[in-house]
């Protein structure tokens, strides 16, 4: 087992997954929280998660956790982790309090600490924002701050943690990233290493989920050519433009627009900061304005499909497969322009969290198996969702697959 003793501070989404995978490496590792009724789940067994992979870890006999709500049980840890939400304000850039508050915490902690200690900001801050951190609350201890954000899919996130195209470090000094990096190696395999300074790992990290929301938001637009030109079969054309080794396949796919809880609000970010940079970010305006047209352009096309008979079947609401998040869902937008058009329209979804059921249910009937619906002639669904679509079971006329 590694002499490492590592502290993870956050057990969200990202957080816990994080805690682990590093368990799996034989790591000793404490997971930290401040949500006590997480904490006793997670001591008492009794916390499920949806995300692959989670519960089975958690079980194993081989893992090296522990869990607390005390801040004093990460004492003893050398490199600590920290993955607690950074939410957008009202400017559209990521707020830093709850971080902040972190690191002012651990800079209590270990104010008398005679050997260095590493933090790793994972949350994903604004550009300039780990700098004045570390200016504002460590100057006076021995802790070396790092930015090392993660490249992760909800649903996939034990899979991205341990397989990355490459772990991105941003530091004052490459030799503060030594102890991060040998658990990484650890973890990873090996993977590619980018050593930046803060400012260039932030800005990496902004840029990257903005670009990849460009590459989808180009997609639709080659769907919205296809509404104008019959002949030309969207996925096709696509998968051509693909073979261009300076494009790539990758999110070049027609469908629906992006969702969930970081593309949509990184393009926001960006705009934002280069507004108060004096710079335009023109492209992530464009890409933004794309996106935000995808349910209606999709709910057109649904409606020339259904025809007269105004009664739909939406299967998959979330954003994504084995996930709860329905923010900025596409066919929840979809359900609404939909049902303004005097469609009746029934929802089948059973990643849906408590909260959303309520708040769903109370503009469409929920369905609780896709065999309850009382319209088989039509059912509509993202790609992602066709799994839920028993062929062998469902005798829908039309299958609509966005």
């Amino acid at each position: 087992m590694s002499d490492v003793k590592i502290g993870v501070i956050g057990l969200g989404k990202l957080g816990l997954p994080l805690a682990v995978t590093l368990g799996s490496a034989k790591y000793n590792v404490v997971g930290f929280d401040k949500s006590h009724e997480l904490i006793h789940n997670l001591q008492t067994g009794s916390f499920s998660s949806l995300e692959p992979g989670i519960n089975e870890c958690l079980k194993s006999k081989s893992q090296t956790i522990s869990f607390s709500a005390n801040m004093s049980d990460l004492k003893e840890c050398t490199l600590l982790y920290i993955i607690v939400p950074t939410p957008s304000d009202k400017s559209g850039k990521f707020s830093s309090q709850h971080v902040e508050d972190v690191i002012s915490e651990i800079a209590r902690l270990f104010h008398d600490s005679l050997v260095d200690r590493y933090v790793v900001i994972v949350s994903t801050l604004m550009p300039g924002e780990t700098r004045r951190i570390s200016n504002e609350y460590l100057a006076k201890v021995r802790i070396k701050l790092l930015y090392s954000p993660e490249f992760i899919a909800l649903g996939t996130v034990m899979h991205n943690l341990s397989n990355p195209d490459a772990v991105l470090v941003g530091c004052e000094n490459s030799m503060d990233a030594q102890t991060h990096l040998q658990v990484q190696r650890k973890i990873t395999g090996g993977a590619k290493e980018s050593i930046l300074n803060w400012e260039e790992a932030e800005i990496v990290k902004l840029l990257v989920n903005c670009y990849v929301t460009m590459k989808i938001s180009f997609a639709n637009f080659i769907g919205e050519i296809s509404d104008v030109i019959e002949q030309a079969n969207p996925v096709k054309v696509s998968e051509a433009l693909g073979l261009d080794s300076r494009i790539g396949g990758l999110y070049l796919r027609p469908g629906l627009g992006f969702a969930g809880p970081c593309f949509p609000r990184d393009n926001f970010a960006l705009l934002s900061w280069a507004n108060e940079v004096g710079l335009q970010a023109n492209l992530s305006a464009a890409t933004i304005l794309i996106n935000d047209r995808q349910p209606l352009m999709a709910a057109k096309r649904i409606l020339r499909i259904i025809e007269d008979d105004l009664s739909a079947t939406l299967v998959g609401l979330v954003y994504k497969p084995n996930t709860e998040i329905m923010d900025h869902s596409q066919m929840f937008a979809i359900a609404e322009i939909l049902r303004s058009h005097g469609v009746k329209v029934e929802v089948y979804d059973p990643y849906l969290s408590a909260s959303d059921r309520e708040r769903v249910g109370n503009l469409f009937p929920i369905l609780e198996s896709l065999e309850q619906s009382t319209s088989f002639k039509t059912v509509i669904l993202p790609r992602e969702f066709l799994p839920l679509l028993n062929s062998n079971e469902m005798h829908f006329e039309n299958v609509v697959v966005l």
